[in-house]
């Protein structure tokens, strides 16, 4: 059995031991519970399902799997799969494995958003956000704090369309001004990469981007 994958049909909280997907195609057949080494990856969190109770449900019996932190996911997330142990690559006895440090956590985006300061605090780490949403979405960007300097968010588009990242007078681009919107040119791939420095987010990268 190789990796599968599918997509969340609704959003995940921290605490949800079910998830609903766009397709049951793959996951164990309906009505059977007990599985095993079934493994189900979420953005950077992974899980351990134990059955699909109903069309398109899935129960988790482990989230954050593997040392993973457990996260809340948003709808249209990708939904990484499979129950072959065959697929999960075997360890030395006693080993262990963790991501590389400079990886950043994953997270997907599949609606409009918010992003205020307590929320870029709690980020921690530098993260990766997926822009999922199959319309324009439009995101707000709060400003980073001083004692952020150094974290990196960036934002991909995985659907050709053109999102817009609004952060007033917050991005700085080499220019005279600081920008304040981030537009998505509408083509699958499009992103920016943000650096957090002297209370601005500088753009250290873009592809059909366009900021102003």
């Amino acid at each position: 059995m190789a990796w599968q994958s599918t997509t969340l049909a609704a959003p995940v909280t921290k605490d949800d031991t079910t998830i609903a997907v766009a397709s049951g195609t793959g996951f164990p057949a309906i009505g059977v519970s007990g599985t095993k080494n079934f493994r189900v990856r979420i953005d950077s969190e992974w899980m351990l399902a134990d059955g699909q109770p109903f069309d398109k449900v899935v129960k988790v019996k482990r989230r954050g799997d593997q040392g993973t932190a457990v996260a809340p996911h948003d709808i249209n997330a990708s939904v990484v799969f499979s129950g072959s142990p065959f697929d999960i690559t075997a360890l030395a006895a006693a080993s262990l494995t963790n991501p590389p440090i400079w990886d950043p956590t994953l997270r997907t985006i599949g609606g409009d958003l918010v992003i205020t300061s307590d929320m870029i605090a709690a980020l921690g780490e530098n993260t990766a956000f997926l822009l999922h949403k199959l319309t324009p979405a439009a995101i707000t960007l709060a400003k980073p704090t001083f004692a952020q300097d150094g974290l990196v968010v960036s934002f991909s588009s995985a659907a050709p369309v053109a999102h817009v990242i609004t952060s007033t007078g917050n991005f700085a681009t080499g220019t005279a001004a600081p920008g304040s919107t981030a537009t998505f040119g509408a083509f699958t791939g499009a992103g920016i990469s943000l650096v957090a420095a002297g209370g601005l987010w500088n753009a250290r990268g873009s592809a059909g981007v366009t900021v102003a």
